[in-house]
């Protein structure tokens, strides 16, 4: 009886130690990789260094795990994660440096498929086709989800970034790539033809939808330092008339990032260099706001935690490591608590 009492207690020791071993916290839920369990970061990694990663927060359990891609699938996920995107059991994650679209089960992060697309920036979903924005050919690439095979590509305006799907139609941010633009292109998602062409503000980046259907498209303003400074702007588009109804000028820093919360009546910004500000904006605003909700050194995105109204800050480093975090926020912007992630954070996702 004792060497029985024995043995259990050497299996379960072991079996406790194994289990911590690969731990980056004491907290363990029951499906360790299972990405719909908090919020998922995408770390871009150094350009051209190929370490790229992401990191799962579980809310639940108050912790957080590192290299997930790397430690469920034995390999380096690739060259500068840009975004991420959902459709059904799959999560997709975009990485720009490596010119592919990596789909894993979001269950697991298991990796099932890698598809090719050039220089691809964010992606939307409709049904079983996917839209990748993609810079080098100043397209949308159009992807059949169920075979992850790129069938077809739609041309579109220079520098193609941020992309929504609202009422049928596909919005995509122009931005100029490496010089500027002012336009978004609307796009038939029935015919994948371009129903209309909107001028807004110098280099739209991101979009939301509000609670009336309005997008809104966050437009950084355009520098090149020595010579133009134009000013940031958020423009409200009317999708029946394609009107830009609103136009609220954000000043002469160029934030990049854009989410709106739960309710769909107040808008957030930020994620900029010059001014690592994060700034809350009500949908029936006229001005911009003057002082930010959240200020720190290094804001390089954020995402809102649908459930709990968090703000959750990625604090980006590219040369020490351990200056890489995300940074919990409550609703009124006071600082909660902060995590070592991994290089260059960019943003946060809470899949379904």
């Amino acid at each position: 009886m004792k060497k029985l009492l024995y043995a259990a207690l050497l299996v379960g020791a072991t079996l406790q130690f194994t289990a911590c071993e690969n731990d980056d916290s004491t907290s363990k839920p029951k499906q360790r990789y299972d990405l719909t369990q908090g919020m998922v970061i995408a770390n871009e990694g150094n350009y051209g260094k190929n370490n790229a990663s992401i990191s799962l927060y579980y809310a639940t359990g108050d912790s957080l795990a590192n290299d997930v891609y790397y430690k469920v699938n034995k390999e380096a996920l690739g060259d500068v994660l840009q975004s991420i995107a959902e459709a059904d059991t799959s999560a997709y994650l975009i990485l720009n440096g490596s010119n592919k679209v990596v789909a894993v089960s979001k269950y697991s992060c298991k990796k099932y498929a890698t598809i090719s697309v050039a220089n691809p920036r964010y992606m939307a979903v409709n049904g079983k086709t996917g839209y990748v924005t993609g810079w080098t050919n100043n397209e949308v690439a159009v992807v059949d989800l169920a075979t992850n095979k790129v069938t077809g590509s739609i041309k579109v305006g220079a520098g193609p970034e941020g992309i929504l799907i609202n009422n049928g139609k596909l919005y995509v941010a122009n931005s100029g790539g490496y010089d500027k633009n002012n336009t978004v292109s609307v796009i038939d998602i029935k015919t994948n033809t371009i129903e209309k062409t909107v001028t807004v503000a110098d280099c739209p980046k991101k979009f939301v939808a509000d609670k009336n259907g309005a997008v809104w498209v966050l437009c950084a303003g355009y520098t090149d330092y020595d010579k133009v400074n134009t000013n940031a702007m958020l423009c409200k588009i009317t999708p029946s008339t394609y009107e830009v109804s609103t136009k609220i000028d954000l000043g002469s820093y160029h934030p990049e990032k854009l989410s709106i919360n739960s309710a769909k009546d107040a808008i957030y910004y930020g994620g900029a260099y010059g001014d690592p500000s994060i700034y809350k904006l009500e949908i029936t605003a006229k001005l911009a706001p003057t002082t930010p909700l959240i200020k720190a050194d290094g804001i390089y995105g954020f995402a809102l935690n649908p459930t709990s109204g968090e703000i959750m800050v990625m604090i980006a480093d590219w040369t020490d490591a351990n200056s890489n975090m995300v940074v919990r926020y409550n609703a009124t912007g006071s600082k909660i608590k902060e995590y070592i992630v991994g290089v260059g954070p960019n943003s946060g996702y809470f899949l379904n």
